[in-house]
């Protein structure tokens, strides 16, 4: 699993959901962002974004917010693969793959943790334990 420190990091990014309405990723005041880059293809992150989105349910309550975003597949396959697969948190679109490279690299499934003004970037599949770990110290209810 690699790791990067993006230091002062990506600043705004704004992303269209899959009803094309523009979300900013950057963290509110006190609010902790996750974000999961992923694509159809890519069976790792499939399998990431499943277990993601069931941990994800406990943040709901906490200053975290879980968004993932598909790299490069349209819109219809997106569509497609979630009629099969419903998944809770926010789905948001990087069609030409801008923001993922330049905040991710080259690597999927990858992960951004953004808090305040510092970002950090696991390129790599993160286990059902890595994801309970790094949403708790972010805040999220441990589960019960």
């Amino acid at each position: 699993m690699s790791v990067a420190l993006l230091g002062a990091g990506p600043g705004t990014l704004v992303l269209r959901n899959m009803d094309g309405e523009s979300v900013r990723l950057a963290p509110e005041e006190g609010e902790s962002v996750v974000v999961h880059f992923w694509a159809t293809w890519c069976r790792s992150c499939v399998k990431e974004l499943g277990v993601l989105d069931a941990e994800a349910q406990r943040c709901a309550e906490d200053p975290v917010r879980v968004l993932a975003v598909n790299v490069g597949d349209e819109a219809d396959e997106i569509r497609a693969f979630l009629a099969d697969r419903p998944i809770s948190i926010p789905i948001l679109r990087d069609a030409k793959g801008k923001i993922w490279r330049d905040v991710a690299g080259l690597g999927l499934p990858a992960n951004l943790f953004w808090t305040g003004d510092e970002q950090r970037v696991e390129v790599g599949p993160l286990s059902l334990a890595d994801w309970r770990r790094e949403l708790e110290g972010l805040g999220c209810a441990p589960p019960s």
